[in-house]
């Protein structure tokens, strides 16, 4: 009698562990989720769009003018631009002699290219990294992104910084959970501060 009850508290005990381990393995698959781009949406971004509502109208690529009538508004294309990330109202007083309000200080950043061309960011959570981390804005940087059809804004997709003739994809790490975030702050899953990081991209 006594063996059968100890076998009921191991069979009990096994249930009890299997079950351990798939609940957290289920929340590190969640956490992973928040915060890393599935490799379809990342090959979505680095390819052609196919898709016509997601093609640029012929006109806006070519630089003509065109009307609201001929291009879709969610209509873009992805490129990429090389140059510093600045704040608009500092850049528009120092090269263009243009004074804003004081409230407009540090409210808008922009992509200032090595043409001397200057892109608005969206404020996204891509473009709120260049707000939140100054190391960013020191770097040259080559940023990949979508240019939509009918507004200025750049949203941004990849951070590369320039340097020395080597190419680094910018991100945030977190060591922990060993994943990716794109802001600094606390790890999304543990809660812990994650880490600039540089890869070297190969030519």
């Amino acid at each position: 009698m006594q063996l059968k009850i100890e076998r009921k508290v191991v069979h009990v005990w096994r249930i009890c562990f299997i079950a351990f381990v798939f609940a957290n393995l289920e929340e590190t698959v969640f956490c992973q989720s928040l915060t890393t781009p599935s490799p379809a949406a990342e090959q979505s971004d680095a390819l052609p769009q196919n898709s016509e509502s997601r093609k640029l109208n012929p006109a806006v690529k070519s630089g003509a003018s065109t009307s609201a009538r001929d291009a879709s508004p969610s209509g873009y294309r992805t490129t990429s631009f090389r140059g510093k990330v600045v704040w608009l109202n500092e850049i528009l007083k120092e090269k263009f002699g243009i004074s804003t309000v004081p409230e407009a200080a540090q409210q808008t950043l922009a992509l200032l290219t090595d043409d001397g061309e200057l892109l608005p960011i969206l404020a996204d959570q891509r473009g709120r990294a260049f707000r939140t981390d100054p190391r960013l804005r020191q770097m040259n940087v080559e940023l990949f992104v979508r240019q939509y059809a009918l507004q200025p804004m750049l949203q941004i997709i990849r951070v590369y910084e320039l340097k020395d003739g080597e190419r680094f994809e910018v991100d945030y790490w977190c060591d922990v959970c060993a994943i990716i975030m794109f802001e600094t702050g606390p790890c999304a899953c543990c809660q812990d501060d994650n880490r600039l990081r540089k890869r070297l991209i190969e030519r």
